[in-house]
């Protein structure tokens, strides 16, 4: 699939890409921390 994006034609303020890194890395924890969790479950119960 070949995806192509518009550049955009006015500025994108600094508040709104704070807003999308602030965003990325609460989605990155929460995805850390469900992996963590099912290593532990892994480990704990024996899953294979």
């Amino acid at each position: 699939m070949n995806l192509t994006i518009k550049e955009p034609s006015e500025k994108i303020s600094n508040q709104a890409i704070q807003v999308w890194g602030i965003f990325n890395t609460i989605g990155h924890g929460v995805v850390l921390i469900v992996l963590g969790i099912l290593l532990y479950c892994s480990e704990h119960f024996h899953w294979t």
